[in-house]
């Protein structure tokens, strides 16, 4: 966000749009600013759910996605980050999922966790 003359403060003082994440677009955005609308918040609660359950390495071993990204409050390029890598991913992480949950062979906490986020997710 900072840096006058390469960041989000000369894009914005210049009109380009910053995040394409909020309809219409806002420049510069946060993640405040985009948490107005409660399934964007969900969305990204989600994303952080997601981010840290593949972080197990356990999990981590099994996934053959685009790497989670971790969300940052203050770095709205990490939303988009985390939404494109959601929506080129989306496909993995839903089969690794149900795999998980449905053969509990990493034990019945984590099984409960990815059902628990599958969930989520199809709401």
């Amino acid at each position: 966000m900072s840096g006058k003359h390469g960041g989000v403060q000369r894009e914005g003082r210049q009109g380009n749009t910053i995040c394409a994440l909020s309809e219409p677009p806002i420049a510069p955005c946060s993640f405040h600013a985009l948490s107005e609308g409660q399934a964007v918040q969900d969305f990204f609660e989600v994303c952080n759910g997601l981010y840290n359950f593949f972080r197990k390495p356990t999990i981590a071993s099994q996934y053959n996605g685009e790497k989670l990204k971790r969300l940052l409050d203050q770095r709205c390029t990490r939303h988009l980050a985390t939404t494109s890598t959601m929506l080129n991913s989306f496909q993995d992480i839903v089969a690794l999922l149900n795999k998980i949950s449905s053969t509990r062979t990493n034990g019945v906490e984590i099984g409960m966790q990815a059902t628990g986020i599958l969930r989520e997710m199809s709401e």
